[in-house]
């Protein structure tokens, strides 16, 4: 027969176990959620300024093709120009 001493003991141990394993359910579930909103801040986060930096390379490919037209839209004038001089000379040679 168990004496009083060897029931306390059994049932702190087990009280203690019980609250052993209460606490690490409890914080374990705590922590993992607590995980789980740090990832998803986490990946918001990084979505943000994956989108930030597209939209920055998407600003400087516009800027970039602006400068391109520009060019060729000034080349091509100054071509027309040289024509236009070309026919205002003749004509003004050949009224001579």
């Amino acid at each position: 027969m168990y004496s009083l001493f060897t029931l306390r003991l059994r049932s702190q141990i087990h009280v203690s176990q019980m609250l052993m394993l209460i606490n690490q359910l409890f914080f374990h579930s705590t922590a993992e959620a607590n995980r789980r909103r740090e990832y998803d801040a986490a990946v918001k986060i990084q979505s943000w300024y994956r989108a930030l930096r597209a939209r920055a390379y998407l600003r400087y490919l516009v800027e970039c093709s602006n400068i391109i037209q520009k060019r060729f839209r000034g080349h091509q004038s100054r071509r027309e120009f040289r024509v236009y001089l070309k026919v205002i000379i003749a004509v003004s040679v050949s009224s001579i």
